[in-house]
């Protein structure tokens, strides 16, 4: 769910598909976008203890509102200039920014599109190791299928082979249990967010892998769900496209 389009520049294309990013440059671990926040709690903390807990939580709301924080997008950059803005105002005089570069996952476009679906917005989840979740520029074309929470159950005595699996969050049978449509044929899951709870960031870790497994994943956003639903009840055939790249990306810490 990595989307860097808007004003931040500096991104220099190094490979797509399942080439593996230059290890040479630095690569983009998946913390750094929150180090910014994370710097301004400790200010926070140390400048006012008082009311440390409620600044906190203002500012972690304040942050986790903007579509995304992930390095080189547009959120990135406006948290990195509101936490220097913040520090300079409790009174620290030595701030200063440190450019550096990183290898990063840049996702351009990211849709679904079909009869009676027109064309919905998702997004790619974070590369299983170097394995971006990519498609070719044709995209993949499949049977849209509600596939339950991943149970297999769930795809009992329906298509299977190359379908476009939509998997209800959180996963039957454990936090990775989307791996069994995949294992039963599906050319790529999507993600659906749970209703009416939170998602933590160690269920969003178990969305990925450690190793370059090519098991395309995609993330619903909210308003998408029910389009998606009712086009799986009508059988309908979908495109999946997704294009991103590996890229070096110009940050500052």
């Amino acid at each position: 769910m990595n989307d860097s389009k808007g004003k931040w520049g500096g991104a220099r294309e190094v490979g797509t598909r399942a080439s593996a990013p230059r290890w040479g440059a630095r690569a983009c671990p998946r913390s750094l976008a929150l180090r910014p926040t994370l710097l301004l709690v400790v200010a926070l903390l140390c400048g006012a203890p008082a009311a440390a807990s409620e600044a906190v939580h203002q500012w972690l709301v304040k942050f986790a509102g903007a579509p995304s924080r992930y390095v080189g997008s547009p959120g990135h950059k406006a948290t990195l200039d509101e936490v220097e803005r913040s520090l300079r105002a409790f009174g620290i005089k030595e701030v200063r920014r440190e450019r550096l570069t990183v290898t990063a996952p840049v996702e351009d476009e990211v849709w679904i599109s079909g009869p009676g679906l027109g064309r919905v917005r998702l997004h790619a989840v974070w590369p299983n190791h170097v394995q971006l979740s990519a498609t070719s520029r044709a995209g993949l074309t499949g049977p849209l299928v509600d596939a339950g929470h991943g149970e297999a159950e769930a795809l009992d005595g329906g298509p299977v082979e190359n379908i476009i699996a939509l998997v209800r969050l959180p996963c039957a049978g454990g936090p990775q249990g989307w791996l069994t449509p995949f294992v039963l044929g599906a050319s790529a899951v999507i993600f659906l967010p749970p209703q009416g709870a939170g998602f933590s960031r160690a269920e969003a870790e178990e969305l990925f892998l450690d190793v370059a497994a090519n098991l395309p994943r995609f993330w619903a956003p909210p308003r998408s769900v029910a389009p998606l639903l009712a086009a799986a009840r009508r059988k309908a055939t979908a495109t999946l496209v997704s294009r991103m790249a590996w890229r070096d990306i110009t940050t500052e810490n």
